[in-house]
């Protein structure tokens, strides 16, 4: 799933993705839209990927594709939080994630739930996706998940705000 502003994040994907089929048999899937979507094309065809890369485009439900993929790779330089992230990881889908500013190393706790690698560094990506491949990846439990829920989301703003004491007695948020 991409909406990466520069093209850098999707290409580092790519690269890393070519020096994993050099040791492993994968497809690559890409969803979103894209600006970039000719220069991309162009260097999946120099990666001679053509075969085992798809470009989905917009899906109105990507949790169909990201619960059956055997990794999730994010490759951002930057992220506001990095939510695809948390979907990702409640669907059950490990993730490889660059340690970008905003978001990645908070949700992984630090790499403990899923493998950060420096931003453009396709080949750190590609041993971790390999690593995950191989099946070596950390279990996550659900009770990590329930810090990035909507409801303890909105508990977390109303503390912060100090309008829980506005609330109606009979109001409880599910957390």
């Amino acid at each position: 799933m991409s909406k990466s502003p520069p093209h850098i994040a999707i290409f580092l994907r790519c690269r890393a993705f070519s020096q994993v089929r050099k040791v492993m048999r994968s497809r690559l899937i890409i969803l979103g839209n894209g600006e970039q979507y000719t220069e991309l094309n162009t260097l999946i065809q120099e990666l001679r990927l053509e075969k085992d890369v798809a470009m989905l485009g917009f899906q109105e439900n990507p949790y169909a594709y990201m619960s059956r993929a055997s990794v999730f790779v994010l490759s951002s330089a930057w992220e506001g939080f990095g939510n695809v992230i948390v979907e990702a990881l409640a669907v059950g889908t490990p993730v490889v994630s660059t340690n970008c500013p905003n978001g990645p190393a908070e949700i992984l706790a630090n790499g403990k739930y899923g493998s950060l690698v420096n931003v453009g560094d396709s080949q750190a990506m590609a041993n971790a996706i390999l690593k995950v491949l191989s099946g070596n990846y950390p279990v996550i439990k659900s009770d990590w998940l329930n810090q990035f829920s909507y409801s303890e989301a909105v508990s977390q703003y109303l503390e912060i705000l100090h309008l829980n004491q506005y609330l109606p007695s009979h109001c409880v948020l599910n957390t």
